[in-house]
């Protein structure tokens, strides 16, 4: 095996050991080595990597830097974000925004890599137009694959429509929530990305983010040797892989009043066939509205489901617990699609809930119990 591997492997084993945030996002995305960029780049959904870079320009430590560079861009969305700017510039002040977060994490930096203190704390916008007009300025970069910078670049995503983009800024915010709380589990969240990971999520995240991170908190996902990654396994490189153990009974409790909406209904219904793609799990359907109309249960042998809706009368939240208490139903998380039109709450149960709402804010009303999102 060429040293290439060897470091890579070396270095995604120690993130997954002593930074899981890194490894974790890291490991869902192909690793392709190639001629045709001059060190790495990411355009969010693979990454790649010259093998000439890292086999004779790269000690260990700095190949840990660089996966974790390009981790980073993909965190911080910079390939959804560039707009109309230059390629190369945009590269620049992306790397200014990040690789000072990252030497003040203690990981080393390669001697090319562009860090200036007085960017911290700036948005790579910001950067990007304190440079403009500078000596910095002086070229585009060799395209989207450029790297000014020498520590790995980042391209525009593949699909910069409207749709394109929603779907890729939803899908790296799943992973980012999913990464922070294993992290968090572990106690091993890197002090200073805490706060800026918490900052980029809350007021961004939409409540599917918050549904997969929640269905995740409750999987018994681990890393598994004796299952390997298959993204990296076409490269030589041995790494362990995540794997999930069912995760038991999820109970979904939907609101079935008038007031809720069939698009609503079926937006819900596609979330829960994607839960059941990607876990071994049961879910188990309750309709309520002021009583419970009916229940289904769907495994993936059900894939995809059609929910079978009943009621669309007033709203009450207590029959459907009261429901899943009396069918002796213990299910590992309880989910409930509602409008929050309803303030006759029953007693916590004793399985973590979410809340989600189908009105923007729910009349601004919270549940007293668990945590409520918003689909609006």
């Amino acid at each position: 095996m060429s040293e290439y591997y060897e470091q890579v492997k070396k270095a995604v084993i120690w993130l997954t050991i002593n930074h899981p945030f890194f490894s974790s996002i890291l490991l869902k995305r192909p690793l392709v080595a190639t001629d045709t960029i001059p060190t790495a780049s990411t355009d969010g959904s693979q990454i790649w990597f010259n093998p000439e870079f890292l086999e004779h320009s790269m000690p260990q430590a700095h190949t840990t830097f660089v996966l974790v560079h390009e981790v980073m861009h993909i965190v911080f969305k910079h390939h959804l974000r560039r707009g109309g700017r230059k390629p190369g510039l945009w590269n620049k002040a992306c790397d200014y925004s990040i690789n000072g977060m990252l030497v003040d994490m203690g990981l080393s930096m390669p001697d090319k890599g562009l860090h200036n203190i007085k960017y911290a704390g700036m948005t790579p916008e910001a950067i990007y137009d304190a440079l403009v007009g500078t000596d910095e300025d002086d070229a585009d970069g060799a395209g989207d694959a450029g790297d000014p910078g020498g520590c790995g670049g980042v391209m525009d995503a593949k699909d910069m429509s409207d749709s394109g983009r929603a779907q890729a800024e939803a899908e790296v915010n799943m992973d980012i929530a999913s990464a922070a709380q294993a992290a968090k589990s572990c106690g091993s969240m890197p002090g200073g990305l805490e706060g800026l990971i918490d900052a980029a999520l809350t007021p961004k995240v939409d409540w599917r983010a918050h549904l997969w991170n929640f269905v995740n908190t409750v999987s018994k996902d681990d890393y598994s040797y004796q299952r390997l990654n298959k993204n990296y396994m076409s490269q030589g490189i041995v790494v362990p892989d995540l794997y999930s153990e069912a995760i038991g009974t999820i109970a979904v409790l939907v609101d079935t009043s008038g007031s809720v909406s069939n698009d609503e209904l079926e937006q819900f219904c596609g979330e829960i066939t994607s839960i059941l793609e990607t876990y071994p799990a049961t879910i188990q359907v309750v309709y309520v509205d002021t009583q419970v109309n009916g229940d289904e249960v769907f495994t993936r042998n059900d894939l995809p489901i059609a929910m079978n809706v009943k009621g669309r009368g007033g709203t009450c939240f207590k029959p459907g617990f009261a429901w899943l208490d009396e069918n002796g139903v213990d299910p590992a998380c309880i989910i409930y699609l509602t409008d929050m039109e309803c303030n006759s709450f029953p007693s916590p149960p004793n399985a973590p809930t979410l809340w989600v709402s189908t009105e923007a804010y729910g009349h601004g009303c919270d549940a007293p119990f668990g945590i409520t999102t918003f689909m609006g």
